[in-house]
């Protein structure tokens, strides 16, 4: 479950305790952040997304400097030029209505299915100013287009405009009904309603300022971004006051540029008074995610934002060439502790004494309980691995750096064996526990811990072992560059047994060894999973996860048990990862989660807590997921559009843009000698869009669908 917020000042000191430990060195702090994409629609003389709305169809729907965009899942592509400021979609009918920098209108296709702007300036009187509709809001009956000064009332029934003469300054507002609450400085908050201005109930509170967003609470309840955020009734039954955002034991003041919210559980707000800088709420006020800017984006702001039906939220950036999104989920299973945000390439994960502790390239990390990732200043080398351990009863953290190996008390650092500069693989064997194996590329050695100190056993005789397994009856099992060893420890010195690999598995030895619940030795490999057979003395394939398990990993790197019949695999992309759980009536796959994940990237480490949390670790940074938080709905049905139909390459007879929009076209009829037609289409799901398989068929030229690709 999410850590509930800190609520004393011991907890709120903990990062800084922990800066002081050991060293004045200058304390790191990273954050996490949830799933987050970057899009560069690359589309000229588009410079700012002011605003962003989803479609029927499913695609998203852009203003822009340049032109309203439509982006697919496939391609940015203008559908009208000019500088669209404000677009919004009536529920009710599908019409799209758009405020430019000098007009307004709505969006219909010729007989082409081009997209072309009916322009309703032509029902208003020729002395009527007409500059920067920024915002459109739209009722039952009415729809209102808000520029710098003055509202304009459109009726959709009769086509006719009214004409609201306000201040120089209003900005926002939102709808009731077929009334709309606008911020008129000079009075405060009023109603705009059957050609009336009236002010709203403790509107005066709203003096000297302008609303810049609204964000509906429930029937009654509106939080309006003002000079800060303010909870607003309506019915004025409770005075307006300021809404509090609760962040790390802590109620902030905050403003609002723009807000959106999905299904009223989680909301975006997108903050005027942090450059780049937005944040995700729940409906308790409590702050789940902070975004401030990203590296590919950097040094400007956010200013619109929207949800698809996937439920994400759409982030539009002011001012990037070519025009810039971002796509952020707002989920609470996966989160992410990125290379962009500073974290340095992970090496190990362990936790330790109910603490979660990272080795990076440059040291080592410590989450606390905001789960935020804070350097510990007396690492300053490479921790190579995390190695948890408990004997005699005390649990002990051991952290192989650049030095050797030393254990870790979470108060000082005590050396256990010197060298060899290049990090110790340590595993603790399970017939002996006060017995560690340690090995590195240039040796291997067992150490045993005897009357309070740790003492050298004996040397290994294999100097390129790279995982460790330990069999029921007690032997070691070793991945090592020749093939595999058998190490029986019953005896000093050990006895070695190696074992070459076949031919087909040379060098493929990838993803470590393992134990299956019946006991097996198991070896991850390129080619799949393989075991050792003692009755033939033999590496041989290891089908008891299943073929299509089996199949689905085209590199197994790293395996790890989460209970005695489920495993978490990886292969050499986190987003290939998979969860398997071996049961009487055959092996159940869960793989869909991490679909969902970058693969930016490689994966150096996976570690798993007592109830199932996941966490990978790579050259990305770190990614928590947890499935007891996973709300997704994974098989939600989407669209998939035709976009375009052309002839010979060249004379388009179908141009799908905006498909929920009507045509009066007839079917085309083609002649014979039009036999060369070209489709275009695509699918607006917005998970990892460039991995859309697509199958297709032509009706009365075939029955049967073509092989699944990537062809658009």
């Amino acid at each position: 479950m999410y850590r509930p917020l800190l609520t004393n000042s011991k907890e709120i000191l903990l990062s800084c305790i922990l800066c002081l430990l050991f060293s004045t060195s200058t304390c790191q702090t990273i954050e996490y952040s949830p799933l987050i994409r970057h899009y560069s629609a690359n589309i000229e003389d588009l410079y700012s997304i002011w605003d962003v709305v989803p479609t029927p169809s499913g695609s998203l729907l852009m203003a822009g400097e340049s032109g309203l965009i439509e982006y697919d899942g496939v391609q940015f592509k203008k559908l009208l030029s000019g500088t669209i400021l404000s677009v919004a979609i009536d529920p009710q009918n599908h019409t799209v209505y758009v405020g430019t920098d000098r007009t307004i209108g709505y969006i219909k296709k010729d007989q082409e299915g081009n997209i072309l702007l009916e322009d309703l300036s032509k029902l208003l009187p020729d002395s009527i100013v007409l500059t920067y509709f920024r915002y459109i809001h739209i009722t039952k009956n009415k729809v209102f287009f808000l520029s710098s000064s003055d509202v304009f009332e459109y009726d959709k029934a009769d086509r006719t405009f009214f004409v609201y003469h306000l201040s120089d300054k209003i900005r926002n507002g939102f709808t009731v009904g077929d009334s709309l609450y606008v911020c008129n400085p000079p009075e405060g908050l009023v109603i705009l309603n059957q050609k009336k201005v009236s002010l709203a109930p403790n509107g005066s509170f709203f003096k000297g300022d302008d609303i810049k967003t609204a964000l509906a609470l429930s029937t009654n309840q509106y939080v309006l971004g003002w000079k800060e955020l303010i909870l607003y009734d309506r019915t004025g039954k409770t005075p307006p006051y300021p809404y509090l955002l609760h962040s790390k034991g802590q109620k902030l003041q905050s403003n609002a540029y723009a807000s959106t919210s999905s299904n009223n559980k989680y909301s975006l707000l997108i903050h005027d008074v942090i450059p780049g800088g937005a944040s995700i709420i729940d409906k308790d006020q409590n702050i789940l995610f902070n975004y401030k800017g990203t590296s590919s984006f950097s040094g400007i702001d956010l200013i619109s934002g929207t949800t698809d039906y996937q439920k994400n939220f759409w982030l539009g950036y002011y001012y990037t060439s070519g025009g810039a999104m971002s796509k952020m989920e707002h989920g609470q299973d996966i989160k992410v502790w990125s290379k962009e945000n500073g974290l340095p390439s992970l090496h190990y994960i362990r936790r330790f004494k109910g603490d979660l502790y990272v080795a990076v390239s440059n040291g080592l990390f410590i989450m606390d309980t905001l789960n935020r990732l804070n350097r510990l200043p007396k690492f300053v080398g490479t921790c190579y691995f995390l190695f948890t351990i408990n004997i005699e009863g005390k649990e002990r953290l051991l952290i192989s750096d650049d030095e050797g190996l030393k254990e870790w008390t979470g108060e000082k650092l005590i050396t256990i064996l010197q060298g060899p500069g290049e990090g110790f693989i340590v595993y603790q064997t399970r017939k002996k526990p006060n017995r560690i194996l340690l090995a590195s590329s240039v040796r291997a050695l067992s150490m045993i811990y005897e009357n309070g100190k740790w003492k050298k056993e004996c040397d290994i005789p294999q100097t390129t072992i790279e995982s460790l397994a330990e069999a029921p009856d007690g032997s070691i099992w070793m991945n090592i560059r020749e093939g595999i060893a058998k190490i029986d420890t019953d005896k000093i010195p050990f006895h070695t047994t190696t074992y070459s690999l076949p031919e087909n598995l040379n060098q493929e030895l990838s993803g470590g060894m393992f134990t299956s619940p019946q006991g097996d030795i198991l070896l991850g490999t390129s080619k799949g999973i393989y075991t050792f057979d003692i009755k033939s003395n033999k590496i041989i394939p290891w089908t008891g996860f299943g073929q299509e398990m089996t199949d689905r990993l085209d590199k197994v790197l790293y395996t790890t048990q989460l209970n005695d019949s489920t495993y978490f695999m990886t292969s050499n992309k986190p987003s290939s990862s998979l969860i398997c759980t071996i049961t009487k009536k055959g092996t159940i796959i869960h793989d869909a989660p991490f679909k969902r994940l970058p693969d930016n990237g490689k994966t150096n480490c996976v570690w798993s807590d007592a109830d199932g949390t996941i966490w990978l670790g790579g050259s990305y940074g770190l990614i928590h997921y947890n499935s007891k938080w996973d709300t997704k709905e994974y098989q939600q049905s989407f669209n998939c559009l035709i976009q375009k139909v052309s002839v010979a390459r060249d004379s388009t007879i179908l141009n799908g843009s905006l498909s929920f929009l009507k045509t009066e076209k007839p079917k085309p009829v083609l002649g014979y000698e039009n036999n060369q037609i070209q489709f275009e289409f695509a699918a607006p799901f917005f998970d990892k869009e460039e991995e859309t398989l697509y199958s297709y068929r032509l009706q009365g030229l075939t029955d049967t669908w073509s092989e699944w690709g990537k062809v658009y």
